[in-house]
């Protein structure tokens, strides 16, 4: 099929050139509304919102028939159910997206068109379809990322004592943290000082969605907690981990998401074990409880899940179970 061809036939979801109409808002004169902005705004997480940002961009290219069009320029008000299950057709046949993917594109579609409704600029009618009559988007990929062993682990950490510094104290911290409290990398940088409670070991703060969270901190990770927090950090309120300059001296910035992944993925390699992201960690969490037979149920509250269907996705018993069952065609 020539490429005019698959523009035409893509044509048929969306008009390529869009009628052009006022998105002005009655309630104030000069005020333009974008559902995509309200959309955008009402998500709790900044990962969630880049997230959404980058679908959403992608999502108005594609509708707009332009490579230049954003989130900012399309006019969402003319979305349609058919529209969108053209781009997640196109999404599935061209891009080669996971399910899990084009679920959470359509998702965000079906977001921004309530927005719209919300704000009258599109039918009832028109929004119900999208709400109600989208197909389900089936499918199911194998868990991405990994799970350490204990031996990577204490790998890691023994790393971390043989530099004999302020960073190798923190570090220490991190790595039991991520492993031993499942806590996010945005959960954890956005740690303070006042989120411990030394008495009953657990962290309290505010997690994804802005749900308050309460993490129990093994002796193992209380233990580096303290060495940090007691020979180098000190005991008063601000953020728990900070940047550490070049030549050892603690900044007044706290640590970033980007500065934590540098952190554990430069760990890693001077461990000498595979490679593995700060996320990586917290699929270990929830791994060891998993080969530990704790419940799925009380691993979803620890991990701060919404669902179990959530929580299953951390699970990486499964494959390194079924390695071992090939063990009996070996003579």
């Amino acid at each position: 099929m020539s490429s005019q061809a698959k523009a035409n036939t893509k044509a048929t979801f969306l008009p390529a050139r869009l009628e052009r109409h006022s998105l002005q808002a009655d309630v104030a004169p000069g005020i333009t509304v974008n559902p995509a902005m309200i959309y955008l705004a009402r998500l709790q997480s900044d990962a969630s919102k880049r997230t959404m940002t980058s679908v959403l961009n992608s999502a108005a290219k594609w509708f707009a028939r332009d490579d230049t069009a954003t989130w900012r320029t399309c006019e969402w008000a003319r979305l349609s159910r058919v529209a969108i299950i053209g781009y997640a057709e196109y999404l599935r046949k061209d891009k080669r997206l996971s399910s899990r993917s084009i679920r959470n594109s359509v998702a965000a579609l079906r977001g921004v068109a309530r927005e719209a409704w919300l704000a009258d600029l599109m039918p009832e009618n028109a929004y119900r379809k999208i709400k109600e009559d989208l197909p389900h988007v089936s499918g199911y990929q194998i868990a991405k990322g990994r799970a350490l062993s204990k031996d990577e682990l204490l790998a890691m950490l023994k790393t971390c004592d043989q530099r004999h510094n302020i960073r190798g104290l923190r570090d220490a911290a991190i790595v039991c943290i991520l492993s031993m409290c499942g806590l996010r990398r945005a959960e954890l940088v956005h740690l303070d000082y006042e989120h411990i409670d030394w008495n009953t070991s657990t962290l309290t703060f505010i997690g994804k969605g802005n749900k308050e969270r309460i993490a129990f901190l093994p002796a193992a990770a209380q233990s580096r907690l303290w060495d940090w927090c007691d020979r180098v950090r000190g005991s008063h309120e601000g953020a728990l981990f900070f940047g550490i300059s070049r030549g050892e001296a603690i900044t007044e910035d706290r640590l970033t998401a980007d500065g934590l992944h540098y952190i554990v993925t430069k760990l890693a390699a001077e461990a000498k074990i595979s490679p593995c992201s700060a996320h990586d960690l917290r699929r270990t969490y929830a791994t060891l409880q998993f080969e530990s037979d704790v419940d799925i149920l009380t691993i979803r509250d620890n991990m701060g899940h919404a669902s179990v269907t959530t929580t299953q996705i951390y699970d990486h018993r499964n494959l390194a179970t079924r390695r071992k069952s090939t063990e009996v065609f070996e003579f």
